[in-house]
């Protein structure tokens, strides 16, 4: 099928058309009925994804839409199968967040494609697990994120049920064997990142993070993306016995401003550039109380130390959900006891993060998005005060999860 025919039968706009022309393929093989389109694959799943009885029978009812088109419809076969192999199988880095929503052609169950598409990518997962000797019980972790996303599309459609297309390519980290469902959150294996902050400890077990020469600081002490007026840069030296700079207030993630100078005989660093840090990913689907949290860091130190033999140093994450005005705006919730547990270090200023995943949608139209939970209430609360919404970046020491065994 023909790209000009293929958006014909899809109707979708020209411009749509020229988004999907530098990755389409024409094949005969494309337009065939895949599992995942029918109403038994679905069957598979349906009832493990955290769904209420009533939306339970919604979802049945547009899956069974989507699947009666399917079969009808060779253009809605072919589109969904080239992307599965852009996304799953093919070894490129394919973006989901150019592809069209067939609104047009599915109405309420737009959604529900990308649904069933990233359900498609759970067998591929459990096979690349299975290939590193990946325990089974963690083959269908991704389960838990593809419910999550199940809300963010929610939030973001009027309670429509589906899931965004765009964020379907989440799922080639766990197809390839780099990401992994731990508990209540994701952990993932980056290539080629490491650590680079000056971090050291003492013999009293005390940190001491500097912030990066190349950071730009504002008179707060966040980092900013750019130089301006009262913006400055700090400094970092280990010379002659000395450390020189100017050092991370780890609990608000905050740069101080006034110069430290120590005796570096008495202060160790923690990590080195070869360090084993694993990136922390948190999913949605609430449920993160301390006790929760430690046992997914604790579970996860064992997870990578039986299946990959290697000893986890630090994790690491960068998350609107470390964003330090939620220790102020929330006190008490577990976002602000999340916090407390870990090392933050500041990552910059984005005015857009958070708001998708927790709205369901990034545009500038602030003054419309609902404030009906304490999360959404302190998103208003920040731009109330003027503020701007700002990642948190954060450094976690595995050693208090290693047996002592």
């Amino acid at each position: 099928m023909d790209l000009n025919t293929l958006c014909s039968r899809l109707r979708l706009a020209p411009e749509k058309q020229e988004s999907l022309r530098p990755y389409w393929e024409e094949s005969p093989a494309w337009e065939e009925l895949s599992c995942f389109l029918t109403p038994a694959f679905w069957a598979k799943y349906r009832e493990r994804l955290n769904l209420q009885p009533d939306e339970l029978i919604r979802m049945d009812a547009l899956v069974k839409k989507v699947c009666e088109c399917a079969a009808e419809n060779p253009a809605l076969c072919a589109f969904f199968n080239r992307v599965r192999s852009l996304l799953f199988v093919e070894k490129g880095d394919f973006s989901s967040g150019q592809l069209p929503e067939l609104e047009e052609l599915l109405g309420d169950a737009s959604g529900i494609p990308a649904l069933l598409l990233s359900l498609s990518a759970l067998p591929l997962v459990a096979e690349k697990y299975a290939s590193l000797g990946i325990p089974e019980k963690y083959h269908e972790g991704p389960l838990g994120w593809i419910a999550g996303t199940i809300r963010h599309y929610q939030a973001g459609k009027q309670g429509r049920l589906g899931q965004f297309l765009s964020q379907t390519y989440w799922l080639r980290n766990s197809v390839r064997g780099e990401l992994f469902r731990i508990g209540r959150f994701e952990f993932q294996i980056r290539q080629g990142c490491s650590w680079h902050l000056p971090f050291f400890r003492n013999k009293a077990g005390e940190y001491l993070l500097f912030a990066d020469p190349a950071w730009y600081v504002d008179a707060q002490g966040y980092k900013v993306n750019e130089p301006g007026d009262g913006i400055w840069k700090p400094t970092f030296s280990d010379l002659d016995g000395r450390l020189r700079g100017y050092p991370i207030d780890t609990a608000s993630g905050t740069v101080r401003s006034t110069l430290i100078d120590v005796d570096a005989a008495l202060w160790k660093p923690v990590l080195s550039p070869h360090s084993f840090c694993v990136h922390l990913h948190i999913p949605g689907g609430g449920g993160m109380s301390p006790e929760i949290a430690d046992a997914s860091f604790r579970e996860a130190v064992e997870f990578f130390r039986t299946c990959f033999r290697r000893d986890v140093a630090a994790f690491l994450c960068t998350s609107w959900i470390l964003n330090p005005a939620w220790q102020r705006l929330m006190p008490g919730s577990n976002l602000d006891k999340l916090q407390k547990k870990l090392l933050l270090y500041p990552a910059g200023v984005d005015p857009y993060n958070g708001l998708f995943f927790v709205f369901g949608r990034s545009d500038d139209d602030f003054a419309s998005y609902p404030s009906d939970t304490t999360l959404r209430r302190a998103f208003h609360q920040v731009w109330a005060e003027g503020d701007t919404l700002r990642p948190g970046s954060m450094i976690l020491p595995a050693d208090q999860y290693k047996s002592r065994n």
